[in-house]
């Protein structure tokens, strides 16, 4: 069996943008590294490692011509999403509208009824909630329209004149005027 002593070192680096949608590289930048069979020659590859790891240059020109080429394959990756997420909304857009199509003429029901009926609902309660924080009802006639009362009584009634009278049972303030009851909501 042999048996080897060594060192290593690798320095990685991950690019992104900053914020938002982007092309993220994740790159080796550099790996160091020795295996000597002797411990006793693991001091003088240290040396030399180090030594070859800081004398290490990037030629310049090596580096312009990197640096255009990331560039230039940033802005093709970046168009190419682009277009890729112009033709996914493209499609979810074309089938969100089939879609819409089968159930609206598959289904001889009103998609919004549902929702309209809740919301009605929501809405008598809300304007319930108000009335009993304002201490009032809103009553129904035929001949007088919306009226808004007190809200101290279970009945309302109405006379042909318009005057309104409350009572807590079903029975009208008086029978020889011409009471009619009101519905309240």
């Amino acid at each position: 069996m042999w048996r080897r002593h060594g060192y290593a070192t690798a320095t990685t680096l991950i690019t992104a943008p900053a914020q938002g949608p982007g092309v993220v590289m994740w790159f080796v930048y550099a790996v160091n590294g020795f295996t000597v069979k002797k411990a006793v020659d693991a001091t003088f590859a240290m040396y030399v490692l180090h030594t070859m790891t800081s004398s290490f240059r990037i030629d310049p020109q090596l580096q312009t011509r990197s640096e255009g080429q990331a560039r230039a394959l940033t802005a093709s990756v970046t168009r190419m999403q682009n277009t890729m997420a112009a033709n996914l909304r493209q499609q979810a857009a074309a089938r969100a509208e089939q879609e819409r199509s089968r159930v609206v003429h598959g289904n001889p029901v009103d998609v919004m009824s549902g929702w309209e009926a809740r919301n009605k609902t929501r809405d008598a309660a809300m304007r319930r909630g108000d009335e009993a924080r304002r201490g009032v009802t809103v009553t129904e006639d035929p001949v007088w329209g919306s009226r808004t009362v007190s809200n101290n009584y279970s009945y309302y009634w109405t006379r042909p004149d318009g005057s309104i009278a409350g009572t807590t049972t079903t029975t009208p303030p008086s029978y020889s005027d011409g009471w009619r009851l009101m519905s309240t909501h």
